[in-house]
């Protein structure tokens, strides 16, 4: 895949997030329904609710796979790839945690960035239910 312009990039983020409020959503179900996404998804409920969601990025920044429908398309703006893609092959970065108050859980994100053989090719996120790693450590698990 190519670098795309800007004017492209925000394109397919405002029809993203259009999509999230209407019946039709051609582009989030070509997106949740490639082999990345299923993979991501059967990855996502394996891990019993460690994992919120996992989503991967190309270079661009734009999303190529995810576990479950993300807020908006475009993440290049955003730290999770700014702090990645952007720095090095193998930069990670591990965000601030926050609080959901709708799932009553502690949620944390670490972000890498994915290369092939060294080169950099995007990054993915991956939102872990802090929570449940808490539960899980004191269980011994």
């Amino acid at each position: 895949m190519k670098k795309l312009p800007q004017d492209e990039i925000d394109a397919l983020d405002k029809q993203w997030r259009a999509e999230r409020e209407s019946d039709d959503k051609p582009l989030i179900a070509a997106t949740l329904s490639n082999p990345l996404s299923i993979y991501l998804t059967r990855l996502q409920g394996k891990s019993l609710g460690l994992y919120a969601e996992i989503f991967v990025m190309d270079q661009n920044g734009l999303n190529v796979g995810q576990s479950s429908i993300t807020g908006d398309f475009w993440q290049g703006d955003e730290a999770k790839f700014q702090k990645t893609y952007d720095v090095s092959a193998d930069a990670l970065f591990i965000d601030e945690p926050e609080w959901d108050d709708g799932a009553k859980i502690w949620r944390g994100q670490v972000s890498f960035t994915v290369t092939d053989e060294g080169a950099p090719i995007g990054a993915v996120t991956m939102e872990v239910n802090l929570t449940e790693l808490e539960r899980r450590t004191a269980a011994g698990a």
